[in-house]
């Protein structure tokens, strides 16, 4: 081929160019070709802009132009103060208004929903003065008497009508007729331990023991069980409602003899239960102390009621003359059997205290 068949026309906005080709070393019959393009060749600006306007040529577009453009519109309006392309303050739109919104109150809620408030409020404030209650006040004679742990009987306030005489009492069994009770009673009895039958109760009960509250009453329990004998506690209490007591004289011969009858069982568990500390010189002088006043108590109220009261309360009475002796000489003596004889003789006042405020709730 000529030399002059190797020239390749190109046109180029319109203008023929001219491209000469550059032969090089050949290499395995495969031909490299390079295309040089002079500046010369390279249309200008000027050059494109100068066009007619009816020869076609392709729109040329300034990067640089559209660059500096860009950046100008990066900067914020408060830097060079072009305020074109500034931020506008958010379009502030009117909240409707809703007329069909109902306003709280009291009688739109449930009922039930109230209940429970009023109910949660009451529950939450009775919890409340009880734990008040619990950690403030010192702690009960009773617990003391038990542990042994003070040296001093418990006070008894002045009342103003006749008390209810309650203690926790030792089931030992319950029976359809006194018939077979009496039998296990009197063996009980042979043997040292306290045993009483109620009177008029479907079925019949028998009490062993006693004490002024469930603690009390725990340990005794707990003694009969150690000897094989099942137990069972329960609360106990003679009410003096409906009793025609008017007098002055009878409500402090009932107040003042509930309260050593309270101090006996007291010092029984004690002296059964724990060490005995309560049963010295000084208590046992004070109980006879007072059990001297309740029998002067006992003559005015007598004098005035007569002898049909006298001869009912007489039981009662007999009673705890029996258990005062009987801890004057354990006090002497320390014999444990002594303080099971305060239990059968409290036991027993009990029972006389519910028969006579029977009597006298029928008179």
């Amino acid at each position: 081929m000529n030399k002059e068949d190797r020239r390749i026309s190109i046109k180029l906005n319109g203008q023929e160019q001219s491209y000469e080709e550059i032969q090089t070393d050949h290499h395995d019959n495969n031909e490299e070709r390079t295309y040089n393009l002079t500046e010369e060749q390279l249309p200008t600006v000027d050059e494109q802009q100068n066009e007619q306007p009816d020869t076609p040529r392709t729109k040329i577009i300034d990067f640089g132009k559209k660059l500096n453009q860009r950046k100008k519109n990066r900067q914020p309006f408060w830097d060079d103060g072009n305020r074109e392309k500034s931020p506008k303050l958010p379009y502030k739109r009117k909240k409707k208004k809703h007329r069909n919104h109902k306003r709280f109150s009291l009688q739109t809620l449930p009922v039930g929903l109230l209940v429970s408030v009023v109910s949660a409020i009451i529950v939450g404030l009775s919890f409340g003065f009880m734990v008040l209650t619990v950690f403030t006040n010192e702690p009960s004679q009773q617990d003391a008497t038990l542990n042994g742990t003070s040296g001093a009987l418990p006070v008894t306030s002045e009342l103003s009508e006749v008390p209810t005489l309650q203690a926790e009492v030792i089931q030992g069994g319950a029976f359809s007729t006194s018939v077979k009770g009496n039998e296990i009673v009197t063996s009980l009895n042979q043997a040292g331990y306290p045993a009483v039958l109620t009177e008029g109760s479907d079925p019949v009960y028998m009490f062993i023991g006693l004490g002024q509250d469930r603690e009390q009453a725990t340990a005794i329990s707990d003694y009969y069980k150690s000897q094989g004998q099942e137990t069972y506690i329960k609360s106990f209490a003679v009410p003096a409602t409906g009793a025609n007591i008017e007098s002055t004289e009878a409500v402090n011969f009932f107040v003042d003899g509930v309260a050593i009858w309270q101090e006996l069982i007291a010092l029984s568990v004690n002296g059964i239960a724990g060490n005995g500390s309560l049963i010295n010189a000084e208590n046992v002088q004070s109980l006879n102390e007072q059990h001297q006043h309740w029998q002067q108590t006992s003559a005015v109220f007598f004098e005035s009621a007569g002898e049909q009261i006298e001869a009912n309360a007489k039981p009662f009475t007999e009673a705890i003359a029996t258990a005062v002796e009987q801890v004057s000489s354990y006090q002497q003596q320390g014999q444990a059997s002594q303080m099971w004889g305060v239990q059968q003789s409290l036991l027993q006042a009990m029972l006389a205290y519910e028969a006579l405020m029977d009597q006298l709730s029928v008179s």
